[in-house]
């Protein structure tokens, strides 16, 4: 909760102060900054104007989140892009931490059924998102190996698998690892 928080906090604040959706504020701040790709962000108004709307609708409407799953599939991955930009283009390191807790807004027992319901029903559909989530994944397994010394990488991954496996081999019953089907 405290992260959606974060997020809407600044969303409204964005909000208070007119000028932010101008497009001419994000220009200031991305030049200002000076990040690998600042002078493309920073090169038309109207695009800064259009990424400073999306961004404050993002960080405004993230609370929805906690209550409707179905909204996680898009504000997750703006949220994330939103991270990506700002480290893109002023520098900012990628707040890798957030991008941890993003994940906790993902139904992750979900995407096994939905991909076998997708792909019986819809299938250029449900290959279009997975793509799309399958670059979201690389996105933030190519900052992640850039961040984080892949020694503690790779002890971090083969401890979850385990715990994975270990899990997975007891009874259903006993499982800790409780379905999130019923959130919405």
């Amino acid at each position: 909760m405290t992260i959606v928080i974060g997020y809407a906090a600044a969303g409204l604040t964005k909000l208070l102060h007119a000028g932010w959706l101008n497009g001419y504020t994000l220009q200031g701040i991305v030049l200002g900054h000076r990040g690998h790709f600042a002078d493309v962000a920073a090169a038309h108004v109207g695009t800064c104007q259009v990424i400073s709307v999306v961004t404050v609708l993002t960080e405004t409407l993230s609370p929805l989140c906690l209550w409707f799953v179905r909204v996680r599939w898009v504000l997750v991955p703006l949220l994330t892009g939103f991270h990506f930009a700002t480290w893109a283009t002023m520098d900012t390191g990628p707040y890798l931490t957030l991008w941890y807790l993003l994940v906790a807004f993902v139904p992750l027992d979900l995407v096994p059924g939905w991909l076998r319901d997708g792909l019986a029903r819809r299938p250029m559909d449900t290959a279009l998102v997975a793509l799309a989530g399958a670059a979201v994944l690389g996105v933030v397994l190519v900052v992640m190996l850039r961040v984080v010394p892949v020694p503690v990488f790779v002890a971090a991954a083969a401890c979850t698998a385990t715990v994975w496996c270990l899990d997975r081999a007891r009874p259903a019953a006993t499982r800790s690892l409780t379905p999130l089907a019923g959130a919405s």
